[in-house]
């Protein structure tokens, strides 16, 4: 079973490991700088998508990046899986160029000692919260705070460190994400509901 951590990452954003409960070490060195802004992927958004200017290309850069991850700590087991499983994540209406400079990231902060990842970036933070700066979504900041009434939690709200960050999340599934929070009776539902929305990502820990 996924551990806990995932699914309260994936809802609110907790930065927090998601493999056996050992984060895995830094890989060393100062970020790189693998962000960058994606042309049109910022900004505003009422809805909580936005495609980028590139369409396709911007898609499938964003697949490569995962791939790069993945290939970049290839010993790490079900980080190594998690790293590959951003590619699901990778879609048109949902800022694909901003995910891949957020994935790039990852990517330089990671090695032989470990693949980070979104809510265990270590020195990718800055990087990461560099590449999602300015960009807002309404529907984002409504399933935050259904989220944080169903599960309050001390660890401020970050969507960029949730797994994966909520601005790579298309329309459709923010509102799917936002029906079963809306649905869901406690906490225990809620983890169900942000597990099933990081399937690709949760597959990797079953």
């Amino acid at each position: 079973m996924i551990r806990h951590a995932l699914a309260l990452g994936l809802m609110l954003g907790l930065a927090s490991g998601c493999d056996d409960g050992t984060p895995a070490t830094d890989a060393g060195g100062t970020d790189a700088g693998g962000g960058g802004s994606d042309a049109g992927g910022g900004g505003s958004d009422a809805g909580g998508g936005g495609s980028d200017a590139g369409g396709g290309d911007e898609v499938e850069r964003c697949r490569a990046a995962s791939a790069t991850l993945a290939a970049a700590c290839p010993g790490d087991g079900q980080r190594t899986c998690h790293a590959g499983a951003y590619a699901g994540f990778c879609h048109a209406d949902a800022r694909p160029g901003l995910f891949a400079d957020a994935i790039g990231c990852l990517t330089a902060m990671s090695g032989a000692s470990g693949c980070r990842t979104f809510s265990d970036p270590s020195g990718a933070s800055a990087c990461i919260d560099a590449v999602y700066a300015g960009v807002t979504s309404a529907a984002i900041d409504a399933i935050a705070a259904r989220g944080e009434a169903i599960c309050p939690s001390s660890t401020p709200f970050n969507a960029a460190a949730a797994e994966p960050p909520f601005f790579a999340l298309t329309p459709a599934q923010l509102a799917t994400l936002q029906a079963c929070l809306d649905a869901a009776a406690d906490c225990d539902g809620a983890r169900a509901c942000a597990e099933a929305t990081a399937s690709p990502i949760a597959d990797c820990y079953r």
